[in-house]
C-alpha cells in the first residue's frame, strides 16, 4: 500500500516526540487533497533520514488555516533506505528547465548534495543575488517533492551556485573520498581516447564519499569545452577523469546526470 507521506522539519516535532505539527502547505494537502480525517494513518519524515508512523489527531475543517497535528506512533524504516555512499553531484547550470530535471532525477537516484556550477562560457547564470536565491529555493522545493515521491527520508542539500574554479579549490578538496570528473574526449583534445573500461567503483569497494563533476556538454558551453587541455590541471584534487563516450546526449540524459 502506498504511504501517505508528509514532510516536517525536526523542529516541528514536540520536545517529547509524541506529536508533530505540519506546515500550512502540508496541512492543506492532507486535508483538502488527500482528505484525511482524524484517526487516519499517515507518515511523516523529517528530511534528515528519519520517518515516523503517525495518526491524524487534530484537523480543522476543509479550507481551514489551522495546521494539522499528528500523533507520533513510532519510528519506521523509510520505503527507500539511504545509500551508504555520500554522493555530491556538481552540474553546470542549464538552459530552460533542464536543471529542474537534473535536481529531480539526482534526488530520486540518491544524491546527498547537488551543487549548481557557474562556468566561464555558460549561457545561463543568475542575474543577481536575488535571482540566485530564487532559483535555489525553487530547486529545494523540487528536491523535497522528489524526496517525498521517491520514498526517501533524507532531502539532498542544494547548495548556492559556485564558480567552477571556486568549487574545485574549496568544495571538492576538503573531504576524503573518490572524486570523478566526466569530460569530453577524456580531456585530451579533439582526438577521442579509448573509453575507460574499468568501472569507477568495483563491486566490493567501500567508498563513503563520491564527488562527481559534469561533462562539458555543448549547450553548457563550459570553460572545459573551450580549453580541454586544462582539464587535468583544473580538476579537483585526487579526481579521476572519466570519458563519458563518443555519443552526444541531451544534457539531462548524459551519463553524469
Amino acid at each position: 500500500m502506498t504511504r501517505r507521506r508528509f514532510y516536517a522539519t525536526p523542529e516541528a516535532f514536540a520536545p517529547d516526540g509524541v506529536s508533530v505539527t505540519l506546515s500550512a502547505e502540508e496541512s492543506r494537502h492532507l486535508r483538502d487533497v488527500l482528505r484525511l480525517r482524524e484517526g487516519d494513518e499517515a507518515f511523516v519524515f523529517d528530511g534528515e533520514g528519519h520517518e515516523f508512523a503517525c495518526a491524524v489527531r487534530a484537523l480543522a475543517g476543509r479550507g481551514g488555516s489551522v495546521p494539522a497535528t499528528l500523533e507520533v506512533r513510532g519510528p519506521v524504516e523509510p520505503q527507500r533506505p539511504e545509500s551508504p555512499l555520500s554522493l555530491t553531484l556538481a552540474v553546470a547550470l542549464l538552459k530552460g528547465e533542464k536543471f529542474d530535471l537534473v535536481v529531480q532525477k539526482a534526488t530520486e537516484l540518491g544524491a546527498s548534495r547537488i551543487v549548481p556550477v557557474l562556468t566561464v562560457r555558460a549561457d545561463v547564470r543568475p542575474h543577481d543575488a536575488r535571482d540566485a536565491s530564487r532559483r535555489v529555493e525553487r530547486w529545494r522545493r523540487l528536491a523535497l517533492e522528489a524526496t517525498k515521491q521517491s520514498g526517501r527520508a533524507r532531502v539532498p542539500e542544494i547548495s548556492e551556485p559556485f564558480a567552477f574554479a571556486s568549487f574545485v579549490e574549496t568544495q571538492a578538496t576538503g573531504e576524503a573520498g573518490r572524486r570523478v570528473m566526466f569530460v569530453e574526449r577524456g580531456g585530451h583534445g579533439r582526438v577521442a581516447p579509448t573509453p575507460i573500461r574499468r568501472p569507477v567503483l568495483t563491486r566490493h569497494e567501500r567508498v563513503e564519499t563520491l564527488d562527481c563533476c559534469p561533462p562539458s556538454l555543448p549547450d553548457a558551453h563550459t570553460s572545459l569545452a573551450a580549453a580541454p587541455r586544462k582539464v587535468l590541471t583544473n580538476r579537483p584534487a585526487r579526481a579521476q577523469n572519466i570519458f563519458a563516450g563518443t555519443r552526444v546526449n541531451e544534457t539531462p540524459l548524459s551519463p553524469s546526470s
